[in-house]
């Protein structure tokens, strides 16, 4: 793909049996750790790995325009993981309160936006390289309305963690973004914004989430486990 063919892989900077071995030690050091820790941390980091690399990796990138969808769930995985890590015990504990499964859930939500943006404007990369991505298979103009539709579902997971007050005020200006992306996805829909639009948004949706995470309160995230 000419997006990627500059990575260490494609390039041929990296030979793939030292990326494997590099993987799959990584894989082994990860498990090990999270076994140091409890149970419940074994278990995420084991279905993060088993999602990323089984179910979207080897089993849907190329086969399915759900690839992203059942591959995402990986991508909140890491949040329960980190609830379940500073749990006591040999065993730790599930993330039943509400804020380690909003966070999760406004992750998994969030994957598709992001990536179906870069498939519409890289759309044609895509198609060559034989990778099913939903905009591939549906076309741009489906595939921006259902960015819409899931930065829709987005909006009550993210005001959530303000409204429950998990986040402060800093954090509720931004609250209201993902409505921005459904204002950035009909702005990518007129005529001649197919390639430029999309991606614009995507640059766009990725600074804000960098000022969203600035605007976390980490030193006091420990106490809603106390």
């Amino acid at each position: 793909m000419l997006r990627t063919r500059h990575r260490p892989l494609p390039s041929g900077r990296l030979a793939p049996r030292a990326a494997l071995t590099f993987a799959l030690g990584l894989v082994i050091v990860s498990l090990i750790l999270s076994a140091l820790l409890n149970l419940f941390s074994l278990l995420w980091m084991g279905l993060g790995i088993l999602d990323n690399v089984g179910v979207y990796s080897l089993l849907l990138k190329r086969r399915s325009p759900l690839n992203i969808l059942l591959g995402g769930f990986s991508g909140g995985l890491p949040v329960l993981f980190g609830w379940s890590a500073v749990t006591p015990g040999l065993v730790g504990n599930l993330p039943l309160a509400p804020i380690p499964i909003l966070m999760a859930g406004l992750v998994f939500v969030w994957i598709p936006v992001h990536i179906w943006f870069l498939a519409v404007s890289n759309r044609s990369d895509y198609s060559r390289a034989g990778i099913p991505m939903l905009p591939v298979v549906v076309g741009s103009a489906t595939a921006l309305r259902l960015i819409i539709l899931f930065s829709l579902i987005m909006v009550p997971f993210s005001l959530a963690l303000y409204l429950l007050g998990y986040l402060g005020p800093l954090y509720s200006r931004l609250s209201w973004s993902p409505l921005r992306n459904c204002g950035l996805g009909q702005r990518a829909r007129q005529p001649g914004r197919e390639s430029l639009g999309p991606l614009q948004a995507d640059r766009e949706e990725c600074v804000e989430n960098v000022q969203g995470l600035e605007s976390l309160p980490i030193p006091t995230l420990h106490c809603y486990n106390c």
